[in-house]
């Protein structure tokens, strides 16, 4: 299912096959899960433009922060000292798709994805599954 996305270079603002930020693989992912068109890329852009977390009514419409076991399509807010804030889409038991600039993008163990887990956010698509 995610075969597609992997190995995808990094790209700061990139949406497409020649280069994509962890927006777009979560966006990507989030469709490949079957996800309708999860949200705007700018909704979900806006989760990452700073180094703070991202407050509540910086949300996309309908998602929503978890403290609940992980699953699949939930959204990982990841953060690093001195850093932007990172993304990246939970899509196993403990594996997660995300991009970096050293990699693009990849599947990850959830341990070893670059940053410390801050948040968990869940869009409303994957509610039904808990």
């Amino acid at each position: 299912m995610f075969h597609d996305l992997i190995g995808i270079p990094y790209r700061l603002g990139g949406r497409d096959r020649f280069g994509m930020d962890c927006v777009a693989v979560v966006l990507a992912g989030l469709e490949a899960m079957g996800a309708p068109t999860a949200c705007p890329w700018e909704g979900v852009r806006r989760l990452c433009v700073s180094q703070e977390l991202p407050d509540p009514t910086m949300y996309p419409s309908g998602w929503r922060q978890t403290s609940e076991l992980m699953q699949p399509g939930d959204v990982l807010v990841l953060r690093q000292p001195g850093q932007m804030v990172h993304l990246a889409l939970v899509v196993g038991s403990s594996l997660a798709l995300t991009t970096t600039p050293a990699s693009g993008s990849y599947i990850a163990r959830v341990s070893r994805l670059p940053g410390q887990v801050a948040m968990c956010l869940r869009p409303p698509q994957f509610e039904a599954s808990r």
